[in-house]
């Protein structure tokens, strides 16, 4: 998250999740300006990163999003 906030693309950068921790998102950060939001996930071992299933837990906040750019992304300590 700091990373990103660094970059200075996005006004809002925080975690999301559920009701009882179900579809718990790492990242989510939005540039209401351009209307794009990166959703991302973030694991150590990069090989455990799965955009499909990210992109599955996804289903109940993307239409909050209808006129954004949506972007998906993994992060792992090897591209920090």
């Amino acid at each position: 998250m700091e990373r990103l906030m660094a970059t200075k693309q996005y006004n809002t950068i925080a975690r999301y999740w559920e009701r009882n921790n179900q579809n718990e998102i790492d990242i989510v950060a939005i540039n209401d300006v351009e209307k794009k939001v990166l959703f991302a996930e973030v694991k150590r071992n990069p090989d455990k990163l799965n955009l499909n299933n990210l992109i599955e837990k996804l289903q109940n906040l993307v239409p909050h999003f209808k006129e954004y750019q949506i972007k998906y992304q993994g992060f792992s300590i090897q591209n920090m």
